[in-house]
């Protein structure tokens, strides 16, 4: 395309103020930031009290709390996740405390990692404050009770104290990025990319005692790396390979780049072609960097092979993506010395992405403040009408109500069904998981209905159920994952 051509999309007005703008400048005194600190603190709160707890939050509290320890990476294996989150909450979860001791736990992790990236980094204040208030860090990570935060937290400790004068600091980042890896499986793939990081440092050490100190890092991130294999390493049929494990989806990027860098603006062929032009624009900056450059490409291409093979991403597990790209910016731009257009131009296009996430957060985001966003609202409503009473027991395994209802079985109840354990409202697969993954969840339900008639109404997630369409009534989740993940949806079973 043409200087001529261009112009006819973009103003010269807009060509003009890209040209003139140094993003670099445009600075915040600490005590405004601090007030704007403070404001999204509120906020964040406001979201994580409104916030209405989704089935995978509530399953792996359950999980964690009934699960006998020493079986802990049988469920890794079919959850797919490390185990570091786990560790954290087991404690907690002996000692009595509720669930909500999971989300003070998460929105504390994710409030040191907030910290440490508006006032530790040196990323333009204009870049910074609207990023704050964007869907990732103002609802996904406070909001969500998963292991997200813990991962958000350790790598932005690594990247904060890697480069310290102090032997300690730097020490305790090594150790923060070897257990990023246990924190999340999208998480690990920042760590492998960040291990690439440590080998180029090796490489670059001036110092003999700085290289064996690297290469000492390097090999405890390899041996996190297999520890991370041995937790997480599928069985023979894990239940979600038939969620696509391996399988091309030719949709995938088109989805998780555009919901990664513009997620207010839509997942139109537009904003594709855009998040491609944004991860390219990067990958020349980063390019004076070889360092960075090379970490920016592994962990760009590990994140879209994951995401066009294994899974097709919804907007929680790209924000992973997205922290990895800010990482990424974080070390560059300590370094970086001049300020060039296409400098400036990359900024830019980050203000742009801040803006949509803001977008994102306002249209969609802020229906969870009125228990829309599960479609938790509209459960309780359909209960009502169909006549519950106070005293009605009810199934969950759905976020509505969850503190009440937390769980319809008591703690050492399990049932056994076709190689199924059920513990409390969440399953796992037993050692015959080849045989439990051929029968249908309908039949599990029905099987748990049949055995506990003392339950009126039971909520679920699952896939679309074949056996009980005349007790089914759809709960949609009414917001925009249900084009990327339209598996899981909620149902109510009326039982009468």
């Amino acid at each position: 395309m043409t200087p001529a051509q261009l112009k006819k999309f973009i103003p010269s007005t807009l060509v003009d103020f890209i040209n003139k703008i140094n993003f670099p400048n445009y600075s915040v005194h600490i005590s405004i930031k601090c007030i704007i600190f403070f404001l999204w603190s509120l906020l964040a709160l406001f979201f994580l009290y409104s916030h209405e707890l989704w089935r995978d939050e509530v399953d792996f509290w359950l999980m964690v709390r009934d699960l006998p320890f020493l079986e802990w990476r049988e469920y890794l294996r079919y959850s797919g996740h490390p185990g570091l989150f786990f560790l954290i909450l087991y404690p907690v979860t002996k000692i009595g405390l509720s669930i909500v001791s999971m989300q003070v736990i998460n929105f504390v992790l994710t409030y040191i990692g907030m910290m440490l990236l508006f006032f530790r980094s040196k990323l333009p204040d204009v870049i910074l404050i609207p990023l704050l208030f964007g869907t990732f860090f103002i609802y996904r990570y406070p909001a969500f009770a998963r292991n997200y935060s813990i991962g958000l937290l350790l790598l932005f400790l690594f990247i904060s104290l890697h480069s310290s004068n102090s032997l300690w600091k730097r020490i305790i980042g090594y150790i923060a990025l070897c257990l990023v890896v246990h924190t999340h499986l999208l998480f690990s793939l920042s760590g492998i990319a960040w291990g690439f990081f440590l080998l180029f440092e090796i490489k670059n050490a001036n110092h003999s005692s700085m290289r064996k100190e690297k290469i000492i890092a390097a090999l405890l991130l390899i041996l996190s790396g297999i520890f991370l294999v041995y937790q997480v390493y599928p069985p023979e049929s894990p239940s979600w390979y038939g969620r696509g494990l391996f399988k091309d989806n030719p949709l995938a990027w088109k989805i998780s780049l555009p919901y990664t860098f513009f997620p207010g603006f839509g997942n139109g062929a537009i904003l594709y072609k855009l998040s491609w032009l944004f991860i390219l624009v990067w990958g020349v900056i980063f390019y004076t960097n070889k360092p960075i450059f090379i970490t920016y490409t592994i962990g760009v291409s590990l994140y879209l092979i994951f995401f066009r093979f294994i899974y097709v991403a919804h907007a929680n597990h790209l924000s992973v993506f997205f922290v990895f790209y800010i990482s990424c910016l974080w070390v560059f731009i300590k370094t970086y010395k001049e300020y060039s257009k296409l400098f400036n131009f990359g900024l830019f296009f980050l203000f742009i992405s801040a803006i949509s996430q803001i977008i994102f957060a306002i249209e969609i985001d802020s229906k969870d403040l009125y228990k829309e966003f599960s479609g938790g609202k509209t459960a309780v409503e359909e209960l009502n009408r169909c006549g519950r009473k106070d005293g009605d027991k009810i199934g969950v395994n759905s976020p509505f109500e969850t503190k009440s209802i937390l769980a319809y079985l008591p703690k050492d109840e399990k049932l056994f069904f076709s190689g199924i354990n059920q513990y409390g409202s969440h399953m796992i697969w037993g050692d015959d998981a080849k045989r439990a993954y051929s029968f249908s969840e309908s039949e599990v339900l029905l099987f748990i209905l049949s055995k506990h008639p003392e339950i009126k109404f039971l909520v679920w997630t699952s896939p679309i159920l074949d056996n009980l369409n005349d007790r089914i009534i759809l709960c949609g989740r009414n917001h925009p994952e249900d084009i990327l993940d339209p598996i899981e949806q909620f149902y109510i079973y009326k039982i009468n």
